[in-house]
């Protein structure tokens, strides 16, 4: 009998909410702690993320479709909800899966959205981010959760752009006016380019 994975019980608000987005033919892909898990460890987690490009006259129609895959508000009022925060918080009925659906806002996460890759998860087609962009996302949330998720990320992806999550994640700390965010991200990469640095020292020839 094979072992279960603390990915298991989300399994059906995955597949219903993939099937969702897909059918409205919105440009998505997974993130947060499941998208963790499928790029590197698999942990623990209490929903499924997305990031989506809804454009904002299409959010009634989204959510009304969503309903077919037994996806609905957690929240009333939730067109209202979405202009203020940009996120659908939604579950899955059936399952009592939580599924938060965060709409696409900035160039950086359409560029993410459309460089994703398929990613073949128990059968099903689910685009995941490249390793690079969910560190830069998980860089600036900036919670400990989040920092430990970039650790395990570098450490199954090798040969990560970290120039590239380095501007990044600068150009967004300047943007929120919040330096901790890129001081955060060095403090988690530094055990690795300390690695990656050292150097043997000389054999002294006798």
């Amino acid at each position: 009998m094979s072992e279960s994975s603390p990915l298991d019980r989300l399994d059906p608000a995955l597949t219903a909410s993939t099937r969702w987005l897909r059918d409205i033919a919105a440009p998505f892909m997974l993130i947060g702690g499941v998208a963790t898990g499928l790029l590197s460890q698999v942990r623990a987690t209490k929903d499924v993320d997305w990031l989506a490009s809804i454009p904002e006259d299409k959010l009634a129609f989204a959510l009304a479709a969503a309903e077919k895959y037994g996806i609905v508000s957690k929240v009333s009022g939730i067109l209202d909800f979405v202009q203020t925060s940009c996120v659908f918080p939604l579950v899955h009925q059936p399952s009592g899966g939580r599924v938060d659906v965060a709409l696409a806002g900035s160039s950086f996460e359409e560029d993410a959205i459309r460089n994703a890759h398929p990613y073949f998860y128990k059968g099903l087609s689910v685009p995941l981010p490249r390793p690079e962009d969910l560190v830069v996302m998980k860089a600036i949330a900036n919670r400990p959760q989040d920092h430990a998720d970039i650790a395990n990320i570098i450490r199954f992806n090798s040969g990560l752009d970290l120039r590239y999550v380095r501007r990044w994640v600068n150009e967004f700390a300047d943007l929120m006016e919040n330096l901790d965010i890129a001081e955060a991200l060095e403090h988690t990469l530094k055990p690795r380019s300390m690695k990656m640095n050292i150097k043997k020292k000389p054999v002294k020839k006798k």
